[in-house]
């Protein structure tokens, strides 16, 4: 079929990678949103507020938590899956998560014998 929505989709370059609710797939690849695409931009756009991005991305799988379940009640998902795909990303992106997880406080870091 010429002219289906994949051709629509690619016609339009400048199309932001936005979810289509209530599949929460990407409105320009198709992918599962957030796709590849929509992280960079939202990582970019939210680069002076992680908290900010980690809220927004909260009412994202709060709602796409509800549209799935609505849309196929039998078939919810990993629940560990739902979480990395709109909260799990981030945090392995952002400076702040790794600077303070990479030791806790009771740890020590090894020191180089002198």
């Amino acid at each position: 079929m010429v002219g289906g929505p994949v051709e629509a989709v690619r016609a339009e370059p400048s199309r932001p990678h936005l979810p289509i609710r209530p599949l929460w797939l990407c409105r320009r690849c198709g992918h599962p949103w957030p796709c590849g695409a929509a992280k960079v931009a939202l990582l970019e756009e939210y680069r002076e507020s992680p908290v900010s991005l980690f809220l927004y991305l909260a009412s994202c799988l709060h709602d796409a938590i509800e549209d799935l379940r609505q849309l196929h009640p039998s078939d919810t998902g990993s629940t560990a899956d739902v979480f990395d795909r709109f909260l799990g990303w981030p945090a392995r992106h952002t400076l702040d998560y790794r600077v303070a997880t990479r030791t806790s406080p009771d740890e020590e870091e090894p020191h180089e014998k002198r």
